[in-house]
């Protein structure tokens, strides 16, 4: 059973160039397609805590994996121009998929030589 209320990924700088970049962790339902929210849609809400600077865009994308290995892509954010990509900036708010795998992480996919920025990707079932 997960029962944390809340679950924040908090990464320095997980816009490097040109990747996809993980949030810095990953979270473990203890079991696949677990029902997460008892019955309710869980939101997932990802913000920029420090300015992107360089490349051209990022986008957050909510993965899911049965082994904790190979992550599949599930929910995309929009792509934000790094022009638009500043501290406060929304880069997604929205309900999970009803079931997702056992493992769940957030990946940035940066496009362009990314140099900075910093973000939080938060559950709150």
């Amino acid at each position: 059973m997960w029962e944390q209320k809340h679950v924040m990924y908090d990464n320095a700088n997980c816009f490097a160039s040109g990747a996809d970049n993980d949030a810095g962790d990953h979270l473990d339902f203890k079991a696949a397609k677990a029902d997460i929210g008892a019955g309710r849609p869980v939101p997932w809400r990802c913000v920029l805590t420090a300015a992107v600077t360089g490349g051209t865009s990022i986008q957050a994308v909510l993965c899911d994996s049965v082994d904790d290995t190979t992550f599949v892509k599930k929910v995309f954010g929009p792509v934000v121009a790094v022009a638009q990509a500043l501290a406060g900036k929304v880069l997604f708010e929205g309900p999970l998929p009803n079931e997702l795998e056992q493992y769940v992480k957030t990946v940035f996919v940066n496009v362009g030589a990314n140099a900075a920025g910093k973000a939080t990707s938060r559950l709150n079932p």
